[in-house]
């Protein structure tokens, strides 16, 4: 059977981590959790819902661990640890008892059941791919967002590339942009290519790294590790199985409260499910 590592990291996005959990515990009933591990990892969050995802974390029966990676605050790109980047390469050279990685942003919702499915069956069609990630559910997709519960509470308005108040327009870098392989619901093959790179050259953005705009175009996780899984030969693909993304791993609970508030309805309608599915409550030990 084949074995998959899943994580999910928070950093102040609590509220939406515990959607995302809940609703990959309950995509996944028909997997063994022999067969599916997930790991919950904090990376210092001080909003005020780290307590509903620990809750969460312990309904599901999932560890919930802090990271070695904390963001010290607000400060400039030279300075800042890009705590998602070297958390994923942390769980990437440590957690190796597996056959691929589940790499699922915490602004993520997994609406059904089949998606890790899906993209195992696409990484078993080809060897030569080293990642196959979902289609990102977009605000645009009215078809699909009618039949979805969190679709009306998530803007995908993609503000940074616009300009917005998420951060500076990407049109602001002088280098270009180069194509990269997402990270929000991402499996990805465990071999020793992926090991090594992901050792040594890391997962985060290299615009982060450095702190220089000039490479604005990798100004993205995955971004320099896409460029050269690609110069070894290695490819990736997405999957057409749909999945919903807040755009919500680069704001904090604290500066977008109504986003904490709208994911704490959809969390506590996830809770309720996983009860009736014989996921106990929080103080129930182990679920499983």
């Amino acid at each position: 059977m084949t074995k998959v590592n899943c994580l999910i990291i928070n950093h102040n996005t609590s509220a939406l981590a515990a959607v995302a959990l809940a609703s990959v515990v309950l995509s996944t009933d028909s997997w063994s959790r022999d067969d599916l591990a997930i790991t919950v990892m904090d990376n210092s969050s001080t909003d005020p819902d780290v307590a509903l995802v620990a809750e969460m974390a312990k309904r599901c029966d999932v560890p919930f661990l802090p990271s070695r990676w904390p963001h010290p605050g607000p400060v400039i790109a030279a300075k800042r640890l890009d705590s998602t980047g070297d958390g994923l390469r942390d769980f990437v050279v440590q957690h190796q008892d597996c056959d691929y990685y589940w790499l699922v942003d915490s602004d993520v919702e997994v609406p059904a059941p089949g998606v890790l499915d899906a993209l195992v069956a696409a990484m078993e069609q080809d060897r030569n791919l080293w990642a196959a990630t979902a289609t990102m559910a977009r605000s645009d997709d009215a078809d699909l967002w009618a039949q979805i519960a969190f679709g009306d509470i998530i803007e995908m308005a993609f503000e940074r590339s616009r300009g917005g108040r998420n951060g500076p327009s990407r049109k602001e870098f002088q280098g270009p942009l180069h194509v990269r392989s997402p990270h929000a619901c991402t499996l990805v093959r465990r071999d020793d290519v992926v090991v090594s790179v992901a050792r040594h050259v890391g997962m985060s953005p290299v615009g982060v790294m450095s702190g220089d705009p000039a490479v604005g175009g990798f100004y993205d996780t995955f971004g320099m590790f896409t460029r050269v899984m690609t110069a070894l030969g290695r490819t990736y693909t997405t999957v057409d199985v749909p999945v919903l993304h807040a755009e919500g791993g680069s704001w904090a609970a604290h500066a977008y409260p109504e986003r904490a508030e709208r994911a704490r309805v959809r969390a506590a309608e996830l809770a309720r499910e996983l009860e009736s599915r014989g996921h106990g409550a929080p103080d129930a030990g182990r679920v499983r």
